[in-house]
């Protein structure tokens, strides 16, 4: 989803994209966050497995993330 917003006079544009932690989608993390400013790591609570994998794709971010940027954990 891609949302163009304006905020106290400058305008961003937002792009939120879901992998539902699925590793064939892995390839594609590289052009997403190479310019990003921001990622929203979400993990589903009742499922040990999807904590478990936070660590490989935190990894990913931070191997492929040219700068700095802030993560949030939900």
């Amino acid at each position: 989803m891609v949302k163009n917003v304006s905020y106290r006079g400058a305008s961003y544009r937002l792009q939120l994209w879901d992998t539902a932690g699925q590793e064939k989608f892995q390839s594609l993390v590289p052009n997403y966050i190479k310019d990003a400013d921001c990622a929203v790591f979400v993990y589903d609570i009742s499922r040990g497995e999807s904590f478990g994998n936070l660590d490989l794709w935190l990894e990913l971010f931070r191997e492929h993330h040219a700068g700095e940027a802030v993560s949030i954990l939900v």
